[in-house]
């Protein structure tokens, strides 16, 4: 407990400070992801109305695009060369605008023909799992004399793409034989576990609380499918095969987020051991990121380590969306209306534990809250462990039509057969009070699947007494 009192009364202002200016948001280095760069054997002229490209198809992940490498020389001065990344149409072409692009000085390229490897910085775009793109290059500036030569295989063996050229300033588009240019697609990835810390004992005693941040921007889903029934936030073993605990990701972005286990769940765990916290999607195998635990981010009882992680954070986050996420209030840091609503919503218990690390909040999550005796975060005993994965897929999709979980999808199914039990009783002439009681092993079902809520079981018990008074004074008038 002396740790909970330094976090709530007397934690040091300049410790914070110092955790804060130590913990910077990380610049991820660029990763490759598609590319074919070995074999070349010819060269393709690209001037004018004469462009070339070559499609590719994205794997194994969703990625972003910030770089395009290609193997270039030049003939004479072709001036501007650009390259972009566009949508590939129903004929396997490239179609509409420009999805991002870039340009590079031609007339400072190699003149030897063996050419050398050249970076075009992108507008950085994000790019599908298993979709198809097409890289084009164009200098249409050149001419005859003056042109780029962009290195490739007679005969390539990439096999998600091929070579294409057009002699209409993109217009139209035809292979170019079996051969496939040099090539490389840097990216970062859309989907990442930045960090977490562990602390026990934080609502009772021997229980397990932690927190972390991450990034979720994975495309198709991310902007327009809801983020809570796209991902899964999840503590796993230590070779990520088992699911020890689960929640979902609340919000897209770079956000922070935390998996509470009480008591009973956590005291089969080994504090110190490097559990896997995942960011996992429900749908696709491909989209899933984790971060495995080091020693030092199991705190114990140190809970004036908390505040110093959440402005810290705060301050990363800051950086990446280039917002103010924190401000001064009596000389001591604490979360803005903008920082406090996305710590409110992804950790909500900050709001009642820590209220001191807010300045105020626009908007208090409508969600249940965190506490000692809750399942909700005990994978064992979902709704979504119970019924199975087809199941739940059906169920949120019909409840992604009016915006509402699958569970309640489920809770109103039990709810409307409730009723429709009641109706057939009371059809039947028989008594309303015992219809209400045949209703019995559908509320321990509902219970048992963790799909029951408060307001489910007011509405149930506003049914009863209507039966109830049906049964003593409407059924005698």
């Amino acid at each position: 407990m002396w740790g909970r009192i330094m976090a709530k009364r007397i934690l040091p202002v300049a410790f914070a400070l110092a955790i804060v200016l130590l913990t910077t948001l990380p610049v991820a280095a660029a990763t490759v992801y598609e590319s074919y760069t070995t074999g070349d054997d010819t060269f393709a002229q690209v001037y004018g109305v004469n462009w070339y490209g070559q499609t590719f198809t994205i794997s194994p992940t969703s990625h972003s695009a910030i770089t395009i490498r290609l193997l270039l020389y030049r003939v004479g001065s072709p001036s501007t060369v650009t390259v972009s990344i566009k949508d590939i149409g129903d004929d396997g072409y490239p179609t509409g605008a420009d999805l991002a692009s870039g340009t590079i000085d031609g007339d400072i390229l190699t003149t030897g023909t063996s050419g050398s490897w050249y970076g075009i910085t992108l507008t950085e775009c994000s790019l599908d799992y298993d979709e198809v793109y097409a890289i084009c290059i164009r200098a249409e500036a050149g001419d005859g004399s003056n042109y780029v030569c962009v290195r490739e295989a007679t005969t390539g063996t990439y096999t998600d793409g091929k070579a294409i050229t057009s002699s209409t300033s993109g217009t139209t588009w035809a292979d170019d034989g079996s051969k496939d240019i040099m090539f490389q697609v840097d990216g970062h990835s859309l989907i990442t576990v930045n960090g977490a810390e562990v602390f026990n004992d934080y609502l009772e005693s021997g229980d397990m609380f932690i927190v972390l941040s991450y990034l979720n921007t994975y495309t198709p889903a991310y902007p327009d499918d809801i983020c809570s029934m796209s991902f899964w936030l999840q503590l796993r073993s230590t070779d990520g095969s088992t699911i020890i605990a689960q929640t979902v990701c609340e919000q897209w972005g770079y956000m922070p987020g935390c998996i509470y286990l009480n008591a009973n769940q956590a005291s089969a765990l080994t504090s110190g051991f490097p559990y896997r916290v995942y960011l996992n999607s429900v749908s696709a195998e491909n989209a899933t990121a984790y971060y495995a635990l080091q020693t030092d981010d199991w705190h114990g009882d140190a809970f004036e380590l908390l505040p110093a992680w959440v402005l810290a954070t705060a301050h990363a986050m800051a950086t990446y969306y280039d917002l103010t996420m924190t401000t001064q209030v009596q000389n001591n840091e604490v979360l803005n209306s903008e920082g406090g609503t996305l710590f409110a919503t992804g950790i909500p218990t900050l709001l009642t534990e820590y209220p001191e690390l807010f300045q105020d909040v626009v908007y208090t999550p409508d969600l249940n809250p965190i506490s000692p005796d809750a399942n909700e975060f005990d994978s064992a005993t979902t709704w979504e462990q119970q019924l199975g994965p087809q199941v739940v897929a059906l169920t949120n999709t019909i409840g992604g039509v009016v915006d509402i979980s699958g569970k309640y999808v489920v809770a109103g199914l039990i709810f409307l057969f409730y009723l429709g039990v009641c109706y057939l009783v009371i059809r039947a002439r028989g008594d309303p009070i015992i219809g209400t009681f045949l209703c019995v092993p559908l509320l321990l079902g509902a219970t048992w699947l963790r799909v029951i809520d408060v307001q489910l079981i007011a509405c149930l018990g506003a049914v009863a007494v209507i039966m109830t008074v049906y049964r003593f004074h409407w059924s005698r008038t």
